[in-house]
């Protein structure tokens, strides 16, 4: 820091692994000074001494000061076939291991699950600087065929969920205020493969709602992700260039499907970037991706964005979304083979030479005709008897059935068809 004055702070130069500081957009924290306490609730830890200092004009006696004694509440790293059912936790989180099967966790009501402040990890090792939490952070869910469901988790300088392993399944859950330290953790991590990730609400997150990261399992046949009925806001909260539903980089996933998601209102606005903040993002080389009947409205590059930086956007099938889409890195021979872009409602951009790279756009509803939703203001995108998306669609079995015309609709809504919904179910 060079200097620091009533409301600002100059930096001599950026710390290591920070960019895009933009003045008046950049939000901050300064910690670990003494003298730089000046408002009540404010507080330093003097380790050596092993002393806390609280700042407050009144009387220390008259408030209650916890600290956190255990990272784990239930340590379940060689336990199988076990329910947790209707437990509490403060200050601390569960935990299974590699070997962990049949473990369910039921109704947990989760606060201040992982906490830390410090997130560097060496001068230059930006790498793990900004991945720091993402898999050992918030209720963590290693081995196989583990759930956890109906559980209310908040407070967490890392993930709220953490699905590592295989075969494992988050869903029924209200994720908030989590990721507190903006790096890639999220409200649900998903690590591994095999996993499903269906009705969760997700709210206030400092990067993404749900940050996927395909690895294959030692010993196991790997195979896609499920990440379907998810309602997502208030993402992006302390860092852009992110999504609501991000994945990234440069992996084969295996016919992975994001489907009937209602993603939206990023927050707080921001105008800092033109880059980023998307309701899904397949970053850097991102290949066999599903993305279908997704919804989604705040987003400033659209409901779906496709980059092919690194090895390309190759067999993606984008089918049927509302809310618009931007393609980047996807114009130049071969960078988007066998990617195909079928049936969308709202305004495609980078669209110059997207097709030189393999990608097919067809029967998407041209930019600037209304397709005549039922209450757009209201985010109600079902289609009127008039709307110009009807009878539309390339049919697509298990993608676009249900509507009462004789040949689908655009969009994420058929026509007739009952309306589908996101988020947890209680």
């Amino acid at each position: 820091m060079k200097s620091s004055a009533t409301g600002s702070v100059t930096l001599d130069t950026a710390p290591p692994c920070v960019h895009k500081v933009v003045p008046k957009e950049t939000r901050y924290a300064l910690s670990g000074k003494i003298g730089e306490l000046a408002h009540p609730g404010e507080w330093f830890y003097d380790p050596t001494a092993k002393r806390l200092y609280v700042y407050g004009a009144d009387d220390p006696d008259t408030h209650t000061v916890e600290a956190k004694r255990r990272t784990l509440g239930f340590d379940l790293t060689n336990t199988s076939h076990t329910t947790i059912a209707g437990i509490g936790l403060f200050a601390t989180t569960i935990k299974t291991g590699p070997s962990s099967t049949g473990v369910t966790l039921d109704g947990i009501n989760g606060r201040y699950l992982s906490h830390y402040t410090d997130i560097t990890r060496g001068a230059t090792d930006c790498g793990s600087t900004v991945t720091r939490g993402v898999g050992d952070t918030g209720i963590i869910l290693d081995g196989t065929h583990n759930k956890i469901v109906n559980s209310d988790l908040a407070l967490s300088a890392g993930n709220g969920i953490a699905l590592r392993g295989q075969n494992n399944t988050a869903t029924d859950n209200v994720i908030h205020d989590v990721d507190y330290m903006g790096t890639y953790a999220a409200g649900i991590a998903v690590q591994g493969n095999s996993q499903t990730v269906t009705h969760n609400t997700i709210s206030r997150v400092g990067r993404s709602g749900i940050n996927l990261q395909w690895n294959e399992v030692s010993g196991l046949a790997p195979g896609k992700d499920l990440i379907a009925y998810n309602d997502i806001s208030g993402y992006a909260r302390l860092s852009l260039d992110v999504a609501a539903i991000y994945t990234c980089c440069s992996a084969w996933m295996m016919g992975t499907s994001i489907d009937h998601n209602v993603l939206h209102d990023p927050a707080p606005t921001t105008t800092s970037t033109t880059f980023g903040i998307s309701g899904i993002y397949a970053d850097n080389g991102q290949s066999d991706l599903v993305i279908a009947n997704n919804a989604g409205w705040g987003n400033r590059e659209g409901t779906v964005m496709l980059n092919g930086l690194g090895t390309g956007s190759h067999d993606n099938s984008v089918y049927n979304n509302t809310g618009g889409m931007t393609l980047f890195y996807v114009k130049e021979p071969g960078q988007s083979t066998g990617t195909r872009i079928y049936n969308n409602i709202g305004t495609i951009r980078g669209l110059d030479g997207a097709t030189d790279g393999g990608l097919v756009l067809s029967n998407n509803l041209p930019t600037g005709v209304d397709p005549l939703f039922v209450d757009a203001a209201n985010h109600d995108f079902r289609l009127t008897a008039e709307s110009p998306a009807r009878n539309q669609a390339i049919p697509l079995p298990g993608i676009n059935d249900g509507s009462t015309d004789a040949t689908p609709s655009l969009g994420a809504y058929q026509y007739g068809a009952p309306k589908w919904t996101a988020g947890a179910r209680r």
